[in-house]
C-alpha cells in the first residue's frame, strides 16, 4: 500500500464504508422478514403468499451476499495490486 496516495486510500475506505452500510441495510431487511416468517401465524397464509415471501427473503439475502463479495473484491484488488507492484520492484 506504499504506492497509494492518501486520496486513493481515502476513496477505498469510503467505498468500504458505503458497502458496509448497504450490507447492513440488507441484513436488517432479512432480519425483519425472518422475524415475520417465524411468527406463529405465518403458516396460516396461503402457500402462494408464503412462497412469494420466501422468494423476497432469498432476494434480500442474495443481494447482501453480492454486496459483501463486491466489497471484498474491491478491497483485495487494491491490496494485492500493491503487493504485486512491490514484489515486481524487488
Amino acid at each position: 500500500m506504499a504506492d497509494h496516495s492518501l486520496k486513493e486510500l481515502s476513496a477505498l475506505i469510503n467505498q468500504q464504508v458505503t458497502s458496509r452500510e448497504n450490507l447492513s441495510i440488507q441484513l436488517l431487511k432479512a432480519k425483519a422478514l425472518l422475524d415475520i416468517a417465524l411468527d406463529d401465524h405465518f403458516s396460516t397464509h396461503s402457500t402462494a403468499l408464503i412462497y412469494a415471501y420466501l422468494l423476497t427473503l432469498d432476494d434480500v439475502v442474495e443481494k447482501a451476499r453480492a454486496l459483501n463479495e463486491e466489497s471484498l473484491d474491491r478491497l483485495l484488488k487494491g491490496t494485492f495490486s500493491d503487493r504485486d507492484a512491490l514484489m515486481a520492484q524487488h
